[in-house]
């Protein structure tokens, strides 16, 4: 029990280290870029987005190199080394998950707050995850990555850290979400009123989250269930085609919801923010 409590309290040391880097890094070099862009007298919601963009292009190709040139790094037997390399490698998912959720909040301001602008661009981004965490490319890159095969590659580094725009999903649907409660805050700014309505804010979406996540496990073990037994059912080699095609829509449809479970969740990280 001793050593599961003390690998949580290190994990959640790590993870929060992460975050606190990813933020002031991108926050560092956006400032840098800003000022560059200083001089083309831009737009100043278009040259946030600018400088954003351009941090987390340079930022998807750096992080996934440096990541994968660590992964033989930190021997048993350097119990220092070891450590600071966790932390850096632990790191390096936040530098790429928080340059992305910038982008999208410098994208979320463009239109000025028009609500039309923002529910696009949650709903693009959220489409984005779920297509590329059902693609077999990304499955590949992330079976290569764990299991350090012969395809543990810089490309399979770069696929496989598309998993981390989860936080930008879970970012958009905050921010949609927390609409509600900062309307209600425009008109009482008390204290202990505004904490009560976080407080059920909190409450009413983590509810909604875990019921949709649990209704999208549900239907995805029945699925899997159902694929299974027609399997067992048909032949085939001698299903004609619509059979076949409506199989493979069937797969297609459980995939999609085991991709809407991983992007439902992480939304829920924003929440405690």
């Amino acid at each position: 029990d001793h050593n599961i409590v003390a690998a949580t309290d290190k994990k959640f040391v790590e993870m929060s280290l992460g975050t606190i880097a990813g933020w002031i890094t991108a926050q560092t070099f956006y400032l840098a870029i800003l000022r560059v862009l200083d001089y083309l007298n831009l737009d100043e919601a278009l040259a946030s987005f600018i400088a954003r963009l351009i941090y987390a292009v340079v930022a998807s190709v750096i992080v996934p190199l440096i990541d994968w040139s660590l992964r033989n790094v930190a021997p048993d037997d350097a119990h220092f080394l070891a450590d600071q390399v966790n932390l850096v490698k632990v790191c390096l998912p936040m530098f790429f998950a928080w340059a992305w959720k910038d982008v999208v909040s410098a994208a979320l301001a463009l239109a000025g707050g028009a609500v039309w602008w923002e529910l696009l661009t949650t709903l693009a981004v959220t489409s984005v995850l779920v297509v590329v965490e059902t693609l077999p490319s990304f499955h590949s890159a992330m079976r290569a990555v764990q299991e350090r095969s012969d395809g543990d590659t810089p490309h399979a580094r770069m696929v496989a850290m598309l998993q981390n725009l989860a936080l930008a999903v879970g970012f958009t649907w905050n921010f949609m979400f927390s609409k509600a409660p900062k309307h209600i805050f425009s008109f009482v700014r008390a204290p202990m009123y505004i904490f009560m309505v976080q407080v059920v804010y909190y409450v009413v979406v983590t509810t909604l989250i875990i019921l949709i996540a649990l209704r999208l496990r549900r239907r995805g073990k029945g699925t899997k269930q159902h694929d299974t037994a027609a399997e067992e059912e048909l032949d085939p080699e001698r299903s004609d085609t619509a059979q076949l095609v409506m199989r493979r829509v069937s797969s297609i449809a459980a995939e999609l919801e085991e991709a809407g479970l991983s992007v439902v969740i992480s939304a829920l990280h924003f929440v405690y923010a």
